[in-house]
């Protein structure tokens, strides 16, 4: 008889009343051999569960990193965290504010709408469909926004700029606060735009302009400007300290010149976007203001044109009535009496409520005195007297009646 069974038979008599149970003699047999020959063997419904628990997060984890490497940018509305964020329409007194996830943030100026095309983990794709809107994205090592307009595209990395869009014009602004864009588009090849420059484009006719703003940076900024590029400098002598030489300007919109007082240069940058082109396209109080410049040039025939354009295309409107007021102004100047008061008195008809009928009536009134027109003028000065008594001509008026 061997070890093996003589331990047996004293385990099956010391249990006594239970030496029956086959299933107790069995697992005393094999506690005993596991002991014996040194041998553990793990509970095998354990790691059952274990190994293709851990599979199965692997597996998972490996299908993340594949088909979803990276979160797009998250999007709010600044305020309202909880609405989606598709079509954004700022009032006229108000703006919106887009919050992205990255700490971008585009503000939607009064009386604009933007609207968000997609967003990816580098940056997001958004159309600007009127209006105005400032941008600014941060920098970051995979940077990808895109900001469309119209027919142009403005690429940016990180920068912070003033984007304006005008349907009905086909006008474009860029206008960079910091940073680096290029825009493409009609009449532009990838134009790039850097820091405190301005670009403008019209779709059509194919054209655009840039100009460079004044640089004014505060003593922080250059500061700043100096820890990041320091430079060895070498002595020298005391220099006189020049003027300030003026912005290079290259190829400025007629608008620029115009707001800076160049009514001469104004009119040739006008000339070369396509004066008529801008007259029958742009907003009535841009080609009211064109006609201004080209009053101001000594060129009538395109003053006349342009405020014409306003009256044919804004007919029955109060610019309508201003741009008679200025063709009465524009017969005045080439003393054309008769021209001058007709002008004026359309003018003073076709808005008799607008703000600009005081000044139409005064103006009608005044050609007539000097044309010595006396019954003509009696009957304004009585007309004005009875709608604007304490009107800025009514001194005048009482002085033609008491005559």
């Amino acid at each position: 008889m061997s070890d093996l069974d003589t331990i047996s038979k004293r385990y099956e008599k010391a249990l006594g009343s239970q030496r029956d149970s086959k299933s107790i003699l069995t697992q005393a047999r094999a506690r005993f051999a596991e002991k014996l020959h040194g041998v553990d063997t793990p509970a095998p419904s354990r790691w059952r569960f274990v190994v293709p628990a851990f599979g199965l997060v692997a597996a998972a984890a490996v299908l993340t990193f594949v088909f979803f490497p990276e979160a797009p940018l998250g999007v709010t509305l600044r305020g309202q965290p909880d609405q989606p964020v598709d079509f954004v329409q700022a009032a006229a007194s108000t703006e919106e504010v887009v919050d992205f996830s990255d700490g971008s943030e585009v503000r939607v100026r009064g009386s604009s709408q933007m609207r968000i095309l997609g967003v990816t983990p580098e940056g997001a794709q958004v159309s600007l469909e009127r209006g105005a809107a400032h941008v600014a994205v941060v920098h970051r090592q995979k940077t990808k926004w895109v900001f469309s307009a119209g027919p142009y595209r403005v690429h940016v990395v990180g920068t912070q700029f003033e984007l304006k869009w005008n349907p009905e014009t086909g006008g474009l602004e860029v206008e960079m606060d910091d940073g680096i864009v290029e825009v493409d588009g009609p009449g532009l090849a990838r134009q790039r735009v850097t820091s405190r420059q301005k670009l403008e484009a019209f779709a059509e006719p194919a054209s655009a302009s840039l100009y460079l703003e004044p640089l004014t940076p505060d003593p922080a900024e250059t500061a700043s400007v100096t820890r990041r590029r320091p430079r060895v400098q070498k002595e020298q002598p005391v220099a006189v300290e020049k003027p300030a030489e003026k912005p290079v300007v290259l190829g400025a919109s007629w608008r620029y010149l115009a707001d800076k007082g160049d009514a001469v240069g104004a009119m040739n940058a006008a000339e070369q976007a396509g004066f008529t082109w801008l007259a029958n396209s742009m907003p009535r109080g841009d080609v009211l203001v064109l006609g201004d410049v080209a009053r101001k040039a000594k060129q009538p025939a395109r003053a006349m044109e342009a405020w014409l354009a306003v009256r044919a295309r804004f007919g029955g409107t109060v610019g309508a009535s201003e741009a008679a007021l200025r063709l009465g102004h524009l017969a005045e100047d080439q003393r054309d009496v008769d021209e001058a008061v007709r002008w004026y008195s359309e003018a003073a008809r076709e808005a008799p409520n607008a703000a600009t009928a005081p000044e139409a009536l005064g103006d009608w009134l005044g050609v007539l005195v000097r044309a010595e027109r006396t019954a003509d003028a009696k009957k304004i000065a009585g007309e004005y007297l009875k709608r604007f008594k304490n009107g800025p001509d009514a001194p005048a008026a009482r002085a033609v009646l008491a005559k």
